[in-house]
This record gives C-alpha cells, sequence and structure tokens, in this order.
C-alpha cells in the first residue's frame, strides 16, 4: 500500500514479544512523522519510553493519550461524543501545524483499565470514527499472550480483531486485511 495513503485507517497489528512491538511501533509511528501527523500513544509507559528514546528529537509530535478520556467517550456508547473528542483532537494537530493524527492502542494496555466487552463495543465505534475523520488508528495485539496465556487476549477479541480491521500492519507495511494471520 502506498505509504502517503494510510489515513483513514483503523489497522491491526499482531506482535510477540515487546521487541517486535517497539520495532514495528517505531516504524509506524515514525512513517506518520514523517507525513506530519501528529502521534498519540496509548501504550504501557515502557514502550512510550522506547518509542520516544529513539524519536526524542520529534518529541513535540509524540503524546501519550489520556486513557481516562477514552474510557469516557466510550462508556456513553455514543458515536457523536467519541466523534466530537477525536475531532478535538485532530483540531489541536491542525492549530499545531499537523496534517492529521495517527492513534495506537496497545490492547492489553487497555484491557487493564477496561473490560473486553467495553473494549469490542469501543472498538467498533472506532471504525465509524476513522471513516468519518479520516484519521489512522492502528490496535496492536498480543499473540504472544493470546497463544500462550489467554490472559486478556481471547478467541473472542482475535476474532473481532479479524472482522473489524480493514488493514493490517505487517512486515513493516500496510496491506488489505483478509481476515486471517
Amino acid at each position: 500500500m502506498n505509504e502517503h495513503k494510510q489515513s483513514g485507517i483503523h489497522c491491526v497489528f499482531y506482535y510477540y514479544g515487546v521487541e517486535h512491538l517497539a520495532i514495528n511501533l517505531y516504524d509506524y509511528v515514525n512513517k506518520g512523522i514523517k507525513k506530519n501527523e501528529l502521534v498519540y500513544l496509548c501504550v504501557e509507559p515502557e514502550i512510550y519510553k522506547t518509542i520516544f528514546k529513539y524519536l526524542h528529537k520529534h518529541n513535540n509530535q509524540i503524546e501519550i493519550l489520556n486513557i481516562d478520556c477514552l474510557i469516557d467517550k466510550h462508556n456513553t456508547n455514543e458515536i457523536e461524543e467519541l466523534l466530537t473528542s477525536f475531532l478535538s483532537y485532530k483540531e489541536i494537530a491542525r492549530k499545531k501545524g499537523y496534517s492529521s493524527i495517527r492513534i495506537v492502542n496497545q490492547v492489553n494496555y487497555l484491557l487493564s483499565s477496561i473490560s473486553q466487552n467495553q473494549f469490542m463495543d469501543f472498538d467498533n465505534l472506532l471504525n465509524k470514527v476513522v471513516e468519518k475523520l479520516n484519521i489512522s488508528v492502528m490496535c496492536a495485539y498480543d499473540f504472544d499472550d493470546y497463544l500462550n496465556k489467554k490472559q486478556l487476549i481471547n478467541d473472542a477479541l482475535m476474532n473481532q480483531s479479524f472482522r473489524s480491521h480493514d488493514h493490517r500492519f505487517y512486515n513493516f507495511k500496510m496491506i488489505k486485511n483478509n481476515g486471517c494471520i
């Protein structure tokens, strides 16, 4: 897929271990920086520190996304409130001179604060938000947890991830999601 046409995509990324996540997030975030996007990270603090360490010269272009805000907007289960919230993020980015926003959600990090059903509902709402606002959102799933423990990432979440994301980040490229790994 053309690197310049990655806005308006709700993609999935399956990672196996934090090193695999960090290397791929570095690439995904760096591509957003090159497109002049403001990047919001909703990831574990250690992952944020790792990404920030290597992209520190772009520190004004990478921000932490407040997980409480996402949960609050989700709990209303109203697309309009979530749209308003993301529209304000996009407007902040525009006022700072950025072309758009790129968001990374580390799913197991989100699941430490909300229920699986809340996340699945939220993820479905994200599809509509991404489509309407032409922003980019990545949901990163811990495949190690899925294969070996199923503590947070289970069959229901994986099945939804196959259905709900139109693209997959694989081998440092955005590819059309065909519903299988």
